[in-house]
């Protein structure tokens, strides 16, 4: 039996996590797999929990939100990531690099694993480069040119990788577009989706009395609080709709990503005056429960990898409405499986007019 490395940023909600739940339920049995997390911070539980090794505090604490910790350890992870700094300043070295160097040197002194796999772009590739074995797989979960600035190179890396799976044909294109001389090395893979999973978590009561059922038509969008999804746009939206004598609720769940993005959201509420029609949620670790019980996904992003939401609304009968970045023609067909538009087109669009 094959024993394969897994190497994540962390615990929490999100659709890296969530792949990898789907992937670990279909290869446990074929594969003896470890997963190593990079932070400690959690907020959300996986089917993968049972064979996760978690990283000692000296490096978590260069992957956490410090304002997530207590007292003490904010402290701490504040005065390392100063010294870091600092040393990087000075020095031009990056401590992180031999922290990393140690770790993975104990790692392998103490076990021996057949493929090691950094399961997200960023800090777990970084990790995973240091390792000897030569069976490295790189596996990216964004768009690239998002991530990873023009002019800002990655190739030397990558190229110290066996292998790159992009999560959608047009990741993947964007990835080579980048490293012409890695398309050899790349290929791409959709994230599973846990059917099952999801139909019994649907089935689970709603835990937010905000939640209304029945009153009005329910419109959903999920993911983390950062410009790239744009829900600071929704508000505009809305007051629109409104406009059109359209009645509805429109919910927003997710975690807090960017402060900013959340106070953008927070003041377009009330300058659009859409308080009873627009509340964000907060973060919800079902959110199927609140899909099931809605009348239409919309999604708002400026850009998506593998948008794994759009099929896990699908799975719960949802209708699915769509901003047009690059892979999402991938997963929504028109008048098929939903609508694609640009966002300008969401307010025009008859939103409710489809029904399940």
């Amino acid at each position: 039996m094959y024993k394969i490395l897994f190497v994540i940023p962390g615990l929490k909600t999100g659709g890296t996590n969530s792949s990898l739940s789907a992937l670990y339920s279909n290869i446990k049995k074929q594969y003896d797999i470890t997963v190593f997390t990079l932070s400690n911070q959690r907020n959300a539980e996986y089917n993968f929990d049972e064979v996760v090794r978690y990283s000692p505090f000296i490096i978590s604490a260069f992957h956490v939100n410090a304002i997530e910790e207590k007292w003490y350890k904010c402290l701490a992870v504040l005065v390392l990531k100063t010294i870091r700094t600092i040393i990087r300043r000075l020095l031009g070295y990056d401590i992180l690099d031999y922290l990393y160097k140690r770790m993975t040197h104990i790692i392998e002194k103490k076990y021996t694993y057949d493929f090691v796999v950094a399961f997200e772009e960023s800090y777990p590739t970084k990790f995973v480069l240091y390792f000897k074995n030569a069976n490295k797989i790189a596996w990216i979960h964004c768009n690239y040119n998002k991530y990873c600035p023009l002019g800002v190179s990655e190739e030397d890396i990558y190229s110290q990788y066996k292998n790159i799976i992009c999560v959608s044909e047009y990741t993947s294109r964007l990835f080579v577009s980048r490293y012409p001389r890695l398309n050899a090395k790349v290929s791409s893979i959709y994230n599973l989706i846990d059917t099952e999973s999801i139909l019994v978590k649907s089935r689970k009561p709603i835990d937010d009395d905000r939640f209304e059922i029945g009153k009005r038509s329910v419109i959903i969008s999920a993911g983390r609080i950062d410009p790239v999804k744009r829900f600071s746009s929704i508000p505009k939206i809305a007051k629109e709709l409104i406009d059109r004598g359209l009645c509805f609720q429109w919910y927003i769940l997710g975690p807090i990503a960017v402060r900013d993005e959340y106070n953008r959201l927070e003041a377009n509420i009330e300058k659009y005056s859409v308080d009873n029609y627009v509340h964000y949620l907060g973060n919800k670790i079902n959110p199927y429960s609140y899909f099931v019980n809605s009348d239409l996904y919309v999604c708002t992003s400026e850009s998506e990898a593998c948008p794994m939401v759009f099929n896990e609304a699908m799975i719960l009968n949802t209708p699915v409405v769509t901003t047009n970045f690059g892979s999402a023609s991938e997963f929504i067909h028109n008048n098929k499986n939903g609508f694609v538009c640009d966002i300008d087109g969401l307010a025009k669009k008859n939103l409710l007019g489809s029904h399940k």
